[in-house]
């Protein structure tokens, strides 16, 4: 397409050219006594060309790039030059006198000029300078070696040679011209690597920029309430304990918010770990024949708790076993992941965990009718430290670290399956975990 787009460039300078040397040419050859008609025809001839190969520029301009045929402009301009390279080979015919040597020396001046100057407008397609060559200079070389002079028939096998050589020149002059785009192409596709790299790169230090934001904030609001909490039950220790029920259960609920807050601290602390496990493709999956319904019931049965806690119903539909080939470490990873988040964003109403067999896989889902996410935020949910506008404290549920979506998805990218997000702001969220039925397992992706 790039060299076609040349070509078509060199239209309107080739169109003056032309039309001055033929101008030219024309009046020399009237001067020669030459029948003004044949000439004057001939030059109407390459006007009519020249204004052809103008209005084909004309709407070649203004065609956007996508319209473009690159195959048949590259056929048209072809044309053109054939045609062009017809005109200027009538005048080794027309105009053949080989009793005036001075006719005759203008004829190979022009032949061999127009020629030269085709070098360098139709160099960049080597194939659109051929279709000029060949009809321009055949017809007088022809014409001289069948003159039956000796001196002509030499000057026409010249023509010859001078025809094989301008021809492996223009080859030469268009296989420059390709590698200098290539090269040009290449640096372009080089410089918008570099760019991305770059952006890349920015993005990586804003997510570190945001990691230790949160990090800084997640980790100094429970180290703060553990010192709060150690400085109550120091000074309570140190005042001597009397006994009193009521003294007891307070500094036991003292105890219970430590543990809460350092198990939050632990949480956040393996989240990062897992993160950045995941991010170095330390993480392999050891796939195996597994029943999805026994690991759902182990991670509801764990979050039944939580959810009892705050007063939501968990329920788990799977009926009967369903095998899978799969690593169930990390599949347990991935869902239980996902019932947490949905207990923990839903206030009232309950949570969902389904298991559903389709055409040759197996559909888990988590329903709940918690917050849901606004529609330009789910995609950014899945990277690393992003948590929802609309996530908020005021029900008493922690907003989490922005983490557990981040590893979901790149647990999901480890085992190669497939993973879809629904949701409507105010009504709840549905989490789609897609797996292979142990009858039609997949390949899984390792990462080293």
């Amino acid at each position: 397409m790039a060299k076609i787009d040349l070509l078509a460039r060199h239209i309107p300078a080739l169109s003056v050219g032309n039309s001055v040397l033929g101008v030219g040419a024309a009046c020399i050859l009237i001067y020669q006594g030459l029948p003004a008609r044949h000439v004057l025809a001939w030059l109407a001839t390459l006007f009519v060309l020249t204004a052809a190969r103008l209005l084909a520029y004309r709407h070649y301009r203004q065609l956007p790039v996508p319209a473009i045929d690159a195959k048949r402009w590259a056929w048209a301009l072809c044309g053109f030059s054939f045609i062009a390279g017809v005109v200027w080979g009538m005048l080794g015919v027309l105009f053949f006198v080989p009793q005036d040597p001075l006719t005759l020396a203008l004829v190979v001046i022009l032949v061999a000029a127009i020629l030269s100057a085709a070098l360098n407008s139709l160099g960049p397609y080597w194939p659109a300078h051929l279709a000029f060559a060949l009809p321009c200079a055949l017809p007088f070389a022809i014409e001289c070696v069948t003159s039956g002079v000796p001196s002509l028939a030499v000057l026409g096998i010249l023509a010859f040679f001078y025809l094989v050589f301008a021809e492996t020149y223009a080859r030469s002059i268009a296989r420059s011209i390709e590698r200098s785009l290539r090269l040009r192409f290449e640096n372009l596709d080089l410089l918008r690597e570099v760019t991305l790299s770059k952006q890349r790169a920015d993005a990586a230090n804003l997510a570190k920029t945001r990691l230790l934001a949160v990090v800084s904030h997640d980790l100094r609001q429970p180290l703060h309430g553990l010192g709060l909490a150690a400085g109550t039950v120091e000074a309570a220790l140190r005042e001597g304990l009397t006994g009193d029920p009521r003294e007891v259960s307070d500094i036991a609920e003292i105890v219970r918010r430590m543990r809460q807050e350092c198990e939050g601290m632990e949480q956040l602390v393996n989240q990062l770990l897992g993160t950045a496990r995941l991010e170095e493709g330390r993480i392999q999956a050891n796939p195996q024949r597994c029943d999805v319904s026994e690991l759902l019931r182990t991670i509801t049965a764990g979050a039944g708790q939580q959810a009892r806690n705050k007063g939501l119903e968990l329920r788990l539909f799977a009926r009967g076993a369903h095998w899978v080939w799969t690593d169930p470490v990390l599949l347990h990873s991935i869902v239980s992941n996902l019932v947490s988040n949905a207990v923990k964003y839903t206030s009232s109403g309950g949570v969902l965990v389904a298991c559903r067999r389709g055409r040759g896989s197996l559909r888990i889902e988590v329903w709940d009718t918690g917050i849901g996410i606004p529609a330009d935020e789910l995609e950014l949910i899945m990277g690393d430290y992003y948590r929802a506008r609309n996530a908020n404290e005021e029900d008493g549920a922690s907003r989490g670290f922005g983490l557990g979506l981040s590893i979901v998805s790149r647990l999901v990218a480890v085992l190669g399956l497939k993973f879809e997000v629904a949701s409507r702001l105010g009504r709840g969220s549905r989490f789609v975990v897609e797996l292979p039925g142990a009858g039609a397992a997949g390949p899984v992706t390792k990462r080293e």
